[in-house]
């Protein structure tokens, strides 16, 4: 069976090995979904990986759990998700249109219990890297 494979926020960024997710209607998206306030429409646990790179940034904070929560849903408990943000001490965090800053910390943040009842997260791989962006590779938490 073949892979599902989303690139969530794609823009211009065309995966041909991916379904690729916008929230607008853009020559190569084949989705069109605002991940901030709508379901992704597929099954629980049908997806195998998930490339969300900036996209996250964009979202205010219930947006972004929101979204985080979202692709939680759809990731198989053996899948993975690859996530890219600026991080906060990087001028790019803070371009026009950015809602929220990111930092190592805001990852712990999907990692443990807390009253903001969010999807955990078991946080595999967080660095910065050499654009000095924040890399997260997580996958959901059993």
């Amino acid at each position: 069976m073949k892979e599902v494979r989303l690139n969530i926020g794609c823009g211009d960024d065309i995966k041909d090995d991916m379904i690729n997710v916008d929230e607008l209607e853009t020559e190569g998206s084949e989705m069109v979904v605002d991940i901030g306030s709508r379901k992704l429409p597929f099954r629980d646990k049908t997806v195998d990986y998930i490339l969300c790179k900036h996209v996250l940034e964009h979202l205010d904070y219930d947006e972004a759990k929101f979204a985080m929560d979202e692709m939680w849903r759809v990731l198989k408990d053996s899948g993975e998700a690859e996530f890219f943000t600026p991080h906060k001490d990087v001028e790019s965090a803070l371009d026009f249109g950015h809602k929220t800053l990111w930092s190592e910390k805001s990852w712990e943040f999907f990692g443990k219990e807390s009253l903001h009842r969010v999807k955990l997260w078991e946080i595999k791989e967080l660095r910065r890297n050499q654009r000095g962006d924040l890399y997260c590779r997580a996958v959901p938490k059993k």
